[in-house]
Order: structure tokens, then sequence, then C-alpha cells
């Protein structure tokens, strides 16, 4: 997984590798434990008044989101294709991006709910999904970057990627490259939330 070997026990059960297969079930499981979690603490948080708006939940996500690139882009500062590193690093980024996902995924389409003109609900609906289907056709467009070193070692050697001007020659650049773009979407998404909820006309 990500050019690197991961290791680690589960009781008296031991391994030196782990299949890539195994970490993708850690996301449903993580939303079936914290949807709750997060359902109680909106709650919580509305009774004292101190909720957060949906945009500032949505930036918090996003912030999250950040926060597991740093996670694994501190796992994989100065190491090479074959340093082993703890599964606990991979583990870490699933449950925090989850956590993201959680006050993303299920705001989002609540505000689409909510704030789309009745006649337009299934169009905007359909439009919030293909904004998904362009993010994750992104997503791949960047995780093409991944640089050479990270892959096999034997291969032939490649051209080294590079994005906005900046050489991506190591996995740690690689994850910088995530941490930038998703931390300035939270930013931004700080700046505006104000307007946003103007625009919003009380529905929150």
């Amino acid at each position: 997984m990500l050019g690197l070997t991961l290791y680690g026990t589960i009781g008296d059960f031991h391994m030196t590798e782990f299949p890539a297969s195994w970490f993708q079930s850690i996301n449903p499981l993580a939303i079936i434990v914290l949807a709750p979690v997060f359902t109680m603490l909106w709650g919580k948080l509305a009774g004292v008044n101190m909720e957060p708006s949906s945009p500032l939940k949505m930036a918090l996500g996003l912030a999250l989101v950040a926060l597991g690139y740093v996670i694994i882009a501190y796992a994989v500062h100065g190491v090479d294709s074959n340093t082993k590193i703890a599964m606990f690093w991979l583990f870490a980024l699933y449950i925090v991006h989850t956590m993201g996902e959680l006050c993303l995924s299920p705001i989002g389409l609540s505000m689409v709910s909510k704030l789309a003109p009745l006649r337009l609900s299934s169009l905007l609906m359909g439009t919030w999904f293909l904004a998904n289907a362009a993010a994750n056709k992104f997503a791949g467009t960047l995780s093409a970057l991944i640089p050479p070193s990270a892959g096999d070692a034997s291969a032939a050697p490649v051209a080294i990627p590079s994005f906005l001007g900046v050489e991506i020659n190591n996995l740690f650049i690689f994850f910088c490259v995530f941490i930038v773009l998703s931390g300035s979407a939270a930013a931004l998404l700080v700046v505006l939330y104000k307007k946003l909820i103007k625009m919003m006309h009380g529905v929150n």
C-alpha cells in the first residue's frame, strides 16, 4: 500500500505484511461506529446553542482531511520505498478521514435537500453527485503524481512528476500536495462561511 510495507500484530497473530484490501474495511466500520457519536455531538452542541453552521462543519471536515494527510506525511517523512512503517499510521489516516467524511457528506446532502427549490431538488441532488464524480476524477489524476520511487524499485526510470511547478520526488512531498489543497479549501470555506450563511436565509 502506497509503495510501503505495513507491519503489525493482531493479538498473537503476527504478520510482516498486511494486504491493502484489509484496510478497506476501516472506513465503513468507522462510519458505523462514529456516525452516532457525531449525531450526539451536534445534538449536545445544539442544546447549548453552540452547534456550528453547516458551512463551518464542512470546513471542519476539510480540515480533518488535511490532518489525515499530515499524519501519513509525517509517517513517510525521510523514509524510502523499502522502509516498513507501522499499520497504525494508515489506520489513523482512515479514521481521521472518516471523521472528515461525516462532517462533509451528510451535511452537504442535507444542505442540498434544504436549500434547493422544490422543482429543482432532484436536479441539484444529481449535481451534488456529479460534483462528487468530478472530485473523484481529479483525485485519480492527482494520485498519478505518486513518485516513481514509491512504486516498483525494479521498474525502468521514468520522469519525475510535478504539480504547479513542484517536483514530487518522494512520498512526503506527494502527501504535502493533498495537505495544501484540502487545507486551502478549508481556509477558503472559513473565510466565506458568513456570506454563505446570509445566502442560506436562516436555513442551517
